[in-house]
């Protein structure tokens, strides 16, 4: 086992939309969205409930197809391979411990790294022969951080990270996220409360019914 590598800071990668539009059933919730983002980049999606954060990201991820428009990744990059995405914890559980739901996803993944160190550094220690179901919402959240850090994949894609976190967690996700920034990852985070983040320059894209 290993621990985690970081990306290198020499790395390049870029995600670019065009003129993308994006509906949820016959309701359009963004339309002629165009972007493009580079290593090193963080943009905050802020915007109501429902008006489209979390579609984006689906997006990006490679899950739900633009109604128009396209997304282009470096290197003609399929989403699969280098965007992570963390949603909502839904308290569905395959009857896991935290460290056996982690280890699952990293044997899923292919990846060889040290659960115990992963667990160490996510303050996720003490939970580790917690059953998934037994965790809290915060505790969640940091297990499906952790596999987000595991992945080593260049695009963060994270549905309210800050949110049900107490002040010890909320520090250790925006560590957490400096640290990926600055070493030349990208991370789209949808939010309702951004967190500015010392040293790394932040966007923030603003979605409204004005924008459909």
């Amino acid at each position: 086992m290993t621990a985690i590598e970081p990306i290198s800071s020499e790395t390049t990668f870029y995600v670019e939309m065009r003129n993308l539009t994006l509906a949820r059933g016959e309701r359009v919730l963004i339309d002629n969205l165009s972007l493009t983002l580079s290593s090193g980049s963080l943009v905050y999606v802020t915007g109501e409930n429902g008006i489209g954060k979390s579609t984006l990201l689906l997006s990006l991820a490679g899950l739900l197809k633009p109604e128009i428009g396209q997304i282009d990744y470096a290197g003609d990059a399929h989403p699969f391979n280098c965007a992570a995405l963390l949603s909502q914890p839904d308290g569905s559980s395959r009857g896991f411990t935290a460290a056996e739901d982690l280890k699952f996803f990293l044997n899923l993944q292919s990846l060889s790294i040290d659960i115990d160190d992963l667990l160490r550094r996510t303050g996720l220690s003490a939970a580790a022969s917690v059953m998934v179901e037994g965790l809290s919402l915060g505790q969640k959240k940091r297990l499906g951080l952790a596999k987000i850090m595991a992945s080593q994949r260049p695009l963060w894609l994270l549905d309210e990270p800050f949110s049900a976190l107490d002040v010890q967690g909320r520090a250790f996700v925006t560590q957490t996220l400096s640290d990926h920034i600055k070493a030349g990852g990208i991370a789209v985070v949808a939010t309702h409360s951004p967190i500015p983040l010392q040293g790394v320059q932040t966007k923030t894209l603003h979605l409204s019914s004005e924008m459909t």
